[in-house]
């Protein structure tokens, strides 16, 4: 689910860093879910790209991920 940590929130917003929450991943209590629509405008906004890994190097199934900023090569 579409997700801000809520102490970077903004008070314009309310959209702060964003982040994934993963179902049966663990539930972090400093997580807000927001719409995909937020989600993406931010997204846009901010500039960003979506690094992740399908699996470990063990062959599972990975929830590594993370949001980078277009122009890092």
């Amino acid at each position: 689910m579409p997700a801000t940590v809520e102490s970077t929130a903004d008070s314009d917003e309310g959209i702060g860093i964003l982040r994934i929450d993963f179902p049966h991943g663990g539930r972090n209590d400093t997580l807000s879910t927001i719409s995909w629509d937020n989600f993406f405008n931010k997204f846009e906004e901010s500039n960003l790209a979506f690094l992740h890994e399908d699996k470990t190097a063990g062959g599972e199934l990975s929830r590594f991920c993370k949001f980078i900023d277009r122009e890092q090569e």
